[in-house]
């Protein structure tokens, strides 16, 4: 139980928690969707999303209830090589703990659809999984409006963080593209502006100080 009520878990491979013990909706809401979506959404009416990491899911809940308020259509493809059982999904509270019509039912069929294949959640969201590594996976040029980057931190994740994975994301991404992480690190940074990205530090959640979005 994180500090606001809502559920995560910790990877028994690296004990790292999949969110912020301060609160986990409480800093997705702050990094990807206050941050990255609200930031880019404007006045448009469809948004290409890549997520790095589908995890628990929970970015993407967010987004779905997001979407659903302001009337969006959301294309949302997120890759993940070691997806957590649909069992354990199912303990998890988000949807008991979100404002938005069905939500449970949504998170469940988020979590139960077939990996590696189109699905329509929702009239508001699209949602292809791909299952495999991020440095094997092929990704469109000039595809995606907005990169949820959510890997396991740099400490323990580095092969996600690298400059070659950086800049592959870069090309997939349209011009005026947004990148947010919850990652601040300087390296990581250095290889984002290697890569032509240019770096805003905002406002972290919880104990971090500083957070990164980056425009294309």
């Amino acid at each position: 139980m994180t500090g606001d009520g809502s559920h995560t878990l910790r990877s028994p491979a690296t004990g790292d928690t999949y969110h912020s013990m301060c609160g986990a909706i409480m800093e997705s809401m702050h990094v990807y969707i206050h941050s990255g979506l609200e930031y880019m959404s404007g006045n448009k009416s469809g948004i290409r999303i890549f997520e790095m990491g589908f995890g628990t899911g929970l970015n993407a809940l967010l987004t779905l209830q997001f979407a659903v308020s302001r009337q969006l259509k959301i294309s949302y493809h997120a890759v993940d090589d070691h997806p957590i059982p649909v069992e354990t999904a199912g303990s998890l509270n988000y949807p008991d703990r979100i404002v938005m019509e069905g939500a449970r039912r949504l998170f469940h069929r988020m979590h139960d659809s077939p990996w590696d294949q189109w699905l329509t959640i929702h009239p508001s969201l699209r949602l292809y999984k791909e299952r495999d590594d991020i440095a094997r996976i092929s990704l469109p040029d000039g595809h995606y409006d907005l990169v949820y980057f959510d890997a396991f931190g740099p400490d323990y994740a580095t092969e996600c963080w690298t400059y070659s994975v950086l800049e592959r994301i870069y090309h997939a991404m349209r011009k005026d593209g947004v990148l947010v992480t919850y990652s601040c690190k300087g390296a990581v940074r250095r290889d984002m502006v290697r890569c032509g990205f240019r770096i805003e530090k905002i406002p972290a959640f919880g104990k971090k100080r500083h957070m990164i979005r980056a425009i294309k």
